[in-house]
């Protein structure tokens, strides 16, 4: 609380670190010592979060997975609790980040507010305010990064990963939200999600196993209900209600509390309504001759994947004789929690695809591969090994973009080639293939690009980013690509696609005069 009284009055913050903060009155600083400090800031976040992250803030981890204690370390050897300095940076930042982004969450809602007389200058505010919102919530997840590190290498407690993993559980699930943020403001575009939330749907239960506390419990089932996993949002709600002999963390005798725990019982009668029913459809199609993905079928489509991951499991054999069906049961295993055994499934494939050489009919077994076990070494915290696969996948897509060029040259078809509509055709043809291969290119390398800056290779993330202005020009993510290049140089760039520039008039169409 000292610490952000400070940060709000007329101190100013000259050191920053896990365990203290440097403050100056700002009556004590002349303009030399104010003008340093204001190129080399502490609460530069932006600088320090997205363009020069400090070296000791950017950790290249091992797959790590965490294990719940056992009797004998939980009462035979107490640790003593600690929480390293990596941690209790990121928590510090994940302080600053919830502050930011409740500053930011105001600026929006006015900026929409049609009743709004100054509705630009809250909308101005808001933009300004992205990368410093961006700049705290990659700090906090590098930090808490380093901190798992330093515990892990340290032989430290299981409370302080678990603080570690709660900083990553709040963070991922931000990003995940200001990424959609970003970009619906820039483009309109809606970000494919599904790293960012196994990433928190990861850290969520990862912050349980390491401290078996029961509000841990609580929070990972409130993520399973915003991923509609009803079926193990039903198992940890239900386990939440035998640790605690209530449905919420917040006091029954509030107000707060008892209204919470209403609602909250009524959602755990509807998942228990919803999986039994689910569980009846699928005894009611078993039978001798019932084939397996039926069952699976059912369970899957109805937001169940615990019993659909149950029904793979009957028989096992059938994986090793089908690719695609091995690469579902990994997904489910991923979704399930148990991440080490889809890690194993995941990277044991690599054999089927040692590099990104493959016919056109195994494309998208490759595409799914790498892309599943990037994820999967996303949440083990080897985010190294995730950005290699998505590079992978990337020169496999491009390649086949252009195969397909090559293998149908547009002047292969049967038109005489003086023929008026023969550049229409030609044209046509290029259009299609673009259309149908750049934007999964362009996706994959976007993905690159998060994955880096998130790690803190900047670098890197630039010349990901490069390569999708470049390349495709008119890409529907120019706008926020533009943006995230923008911040990082601080040099504009277009956000405009050359194909909105082109000037159209009313005469453009019109017929030719006879």
């Amino acid at each position: 609380a000292t610490f952000f009284y400070f940060l709000g009055s007329n101190w100013q913050l000259t050191g920053f670190s896990g365990a203290a903060a440097v403050f100056v009155h700002q009556s004590l600083l002349g303009p030399e010592e104010m003008k340093f400090l204001q190129e080399n800031g502490v609460t530069d976040f932006v600088k320090e979060g997205l363009r020069e992250p400090s070296a000791n803030s950017i950790v290249k981890m091992n797959p790590f997975w965490p294990t719940p204690s056992n009797v004998y370390d939980k009462w035979l050897v107490q640790k003593i609790p600690m929480i390293n300095d990596g941690t209790q940076m990121a928590i510090h930042f994940d302080k600053l980040r919830t502050d930011q982004l409740s500053m930011l969450d105001m600026l929006i809602s006015q900026a929409s507010n049609p009743n709004e007389p100054n509705v630009e200058q809250y909308a101005m505010a808001a933009t300004q305010s992205l990368p410093q919102s961006m700049g705290l919530i990659l700090l906090s997840i590098r930090n808490a990064r380093r901190g798992l590190e330093e515990s892990i290498e340290s032989g430290q407690d299981s409370q302080g990963r678990a603080e570690a993993y709660r900083v990553l559980r709040d963070s991922y699930n931000s990003l995940a939200r200001f990424e959609q943020v970003l970009g619906e403001r820039f483009g309109g575009v809606q970000l494919p999600a599904q790293l960012r939330t196994a990433q928190a749907l990861a850290a969520a239960r990862h912050a349980y196993l390491e401290s078996g506390a029961a509000e841990d419990l609580y929070y990972l089932a409130q993520i399973q209900l915003q991923l509609q996993q009803f079926d193990l949002a039903l198992n940890s709600l239900e386990k939440y209600q035998e640790m605690t002999g209530q449905l919420t963390p917040l006091p029954l005798s509030s107000p707060e509390g008892l209204e919470e725990q209403t609602q909250t019982e009524q959602v755990l009668k509807q998942l228990q309504e919803h999986v039994t029913s689910i569980r009846d459809a699928m005894t009611l199609q078993e039978g001798e001759d019932t084939n397996p993905q039926q069952l699976f079928g059912i369970a899957a489509s109805n937001n169940c994947p615990g019993l659909a991951l149950e029904v793979i499991e009957r028989d096992k054999t059938i994986l090793a004789e089908n690719l695609e069906l091995t690469m579902v049961h990994a997904e489910m295993l991923l979704t399930a929690g148990r991440y080490e055994e889809a890690w194993e499934s995941l990277e044991a494939l690599e054999r089927r695809f040692p590099n990104e050489r493959v016919s056109p009919f195994e494309l998208h077994l490759l595409v799914r591969w790498t892309q599943l076990t990037a994820i999967a070494n996303a949440v083990a915290m080897d985010l190294s090994r995730a950005d290699e696969l998505l590079v992978r996948c990337a020169m496999a897509q491009r390649r086949a973009m252009v195969n397909s060029w090559l293998e149908f040259p547009p002047l292969a078809y049967g038109t005489d080639i003086e023929a008026d509509i023969m550049p229409i055709r030609s044209r046509t043809r290029m259009a299609e293939m673009l259309a149908s291969r750049q934007p999964a290119w362009d996706q994959t390398m976007f993905n690159v690009a998060r994955l880096r800056w998130e790690l803190g290779d900047v670098a890197g993330t630039q010349n990901a980013l490069e390569a999708i202005y470049n390349n495709h020009p008119n890409s529907n993510i120019r706008p926020l690509v533009a943006w995230m290049l923008t911040v990082i140089t601080q040099k504009e760039y277009d956000p405009t696609p050359p194909t909105d520039e082109i000037p159209v008039t009313e005469d453009m169409f019109a017929p030719d005069e006879e």
